[in-house]
């Protein structure tokens, strides 16, 4: 998103700090040691951030993020906020300890909230919701002329049904499989296309 964020016209700045790919996979015992270290840069780094920026309130998304936040907050005395979109599937014990040293926690849906909610043994912090407030996006050309350019059926009988996301299970790909089977056995003008990309599930892909 660094681009994006840039040709918007905001500051971005860079912690120069990449992500090992053995984190992630699922932490073993002996990724720990490595785990530790590039936590420890990355709290290192975003502690004399906030302290430079006199930065209030820090909001994260994503394990490790969350987990750099929370640390840096409690070194600085900022307000951490983490953005989730379901109960974390793995570390689960660390992530309600996370969790409970956050400030608030986000979500996208009432849904979701009830499942963090139920996921969670503490009942602080506050969970807000804030709905994703985007438009339709608009385009010069007509449906028919997108259709071509995406190589979609030109006929406008034919009903396109779309999933945008990442290729993992949490996204429920072979739920929406199994049910196309039986909606094509009813409306066979009808055509499932999958967009997204690997995000490390070879075999599920």
């Amino acid at each position: 998103m660094r681009e994006a964020f840039q040709a918007a016209g905001i500051n971005v700045e860079l912690l120069e700090e990449s992500q090992p790919k053995s984190l992630m996979r699922p932490i073993r015992f002996y990724k720990l040691p490595g785990a530790s270290l590039f936590l420890f840069r990355i709290v290192r780094k975003l502690t004399a951030l906030i302290r430079e920026r006199k930065i209030d309130v820090i909001e994260a998304h994503h394990t490790m993020a969350e987990i750099a936040a929370v640390l840096s907050a409690r070194l600085t005395g900022a307000k951490a906020f983490l953005t989730r979109y379901h109960p974390p599937l793995k570390m689960r014990w660390p992530s309600q300890l996370l969790y409970g040293m956050s400030h608030g926690i986000v979500t996208d849906s009432h849904a979701r909230a009830r499942d963090i909610e139920e996921w969670r043994i503490r009942s602080t912090p506050t969970i807000g919701v804030i709905p994703h407030g985007l438009s339709a996006p608009e385009s010069d050309c007509s449906v028919e002329e997108l259709r071509r350019k995406l190589g979609l059926p030109i006929d406008p009988s034919i009903r396109v049904i779309g999933q945008v996301s990442g290729l993992i299970p949490i996204k429920g790909h072979l739920v929406l499989l199994d049910t196309a089977k039986r909606v094509l056995d009813q409306e066979p003008n009808t055509m499932f296309l999958l967009v997204g990309y690997n995000r490390g599930y070879d075999e599920y892909e």
